[in-house]
């Protein structure tokens, strides 16, 4: 699940509640921003543990947001960490003295603030359909990067002396193979990594192959029975499959290991709409 954190000066929060309207429907993606800290709580403590947890932040650029330093320092300070930093300009403002804005990519692309459109719903889609688009492309990057590493690789040199061995063996006595000392090189069992599969069955959900994300949660749910999130996105795998009762199964699961049971987009809202289906 991508986690991604929305900067906002207090003016803006329509702009913001309609951006995440459009993001919304986009089930693989977290939105966190500071209309949700609970009363009672450490506000400055949960930016900064939000933001520190995130992979995107979003700053929604306006004359309110460049004119409160404490709101621009706070995205001053990510700019330089591995994370993805969007900038969307709402209103017409002077960002381009903003130097950490000029960096970096400008949403919408044409340059317009989202102000000046006739239709704000089509600012509001392109700049969605940017984000979606960073995101997948940020999960294939690392799917690529994972299969790609040495350690799945069978060198050209372990593959000779494989083979040269086999050779041997097939040549010799096996009593005189033992007694020289010839065994075939065996890869040792991979271990399993969580990580890499996560990403990899995210990513199969982002492109619609439901069938084999459900094979590749299969696998990562025999290892860890209790990843709630494995178990929630299998379920929405198996309900676009039409699977609607073992969907239900995996909500139900999810549900039961979620902390947060009032997510609004969590496992326990999917257990509740599934209901209504079946």
């Amino acid at each position: 699940m991508t986690q991604i954190y929305i900067i906002h000066a207090a003016a803006d929060k329509t702009d913001k509640d309609n951006l995440v309207k459009f993001l919304t429907p986009y089930q693989q993606i977290e939105i966190w921003h500071d209309d949700l800290i609970a009363a009672g709580t450490l506000k400055n403590e949960t930016i900064v543990s939000n933001i520190s947890s995130c992979d995107i932040i979003i700053v929604l650029l306006s004359s309110d947001l460049l004119s409160d330093q404490t709101l621009l320092n706070t995205y001053r300070e990510y700019l330089y960490h591995p994370k993805i930093i969007v900038p969307v300009l709402l209103r017409p403002c002077l960002w381009e003295r903003e130097p950490s804005v000029n960096l970096l990519t400008l949403l919408p692309r044409d340059g317009r603030p989202v102000s000046q459109y006739t239709n704000r719903d089509e600012a509001y889609h392109h700049i969605a359909k940017e984000i979606i688009h960073v995101i997948e492309s940020k999960r294939k990057q690392k799917v690529t990067s994972s299969s790609d590493s040495p350690n799945n690789i069978f060198s050209p040199a372990k593959k000779f002396v494989f083979s040269l061995k086999k050779v041997l063996l097939f040549l010799l006595p096996i009593s005189v193979a033992i007694e020289i000392g010839i065994v075939i090189y065996q890869e040792p069992p991979p271990s399993f990594n969580l990580k890499k599969n996560v990403e990899e069955a995210e990513y199969l959900l982002d492109t619609g192959d439901y069938a084999d994300a459900v094979k590749l949660y299969d696998e990562i749910i025999a290892h860890h029975p209790k990843h709630g999130e494995a178990l929630n996105n299998r379920g929405w795998a198996k309900e676009q499959l039409g699977n609607l009762e073992s969907a239900y199964d995996d909500y139900m699961k999810a549900c039961a290991l979620s902390k947060d049971q009032n997510n609004t987009k969590g496992p326990c809202a999917n257990l509740n709409r599934i209901q209504l289906r079946k």
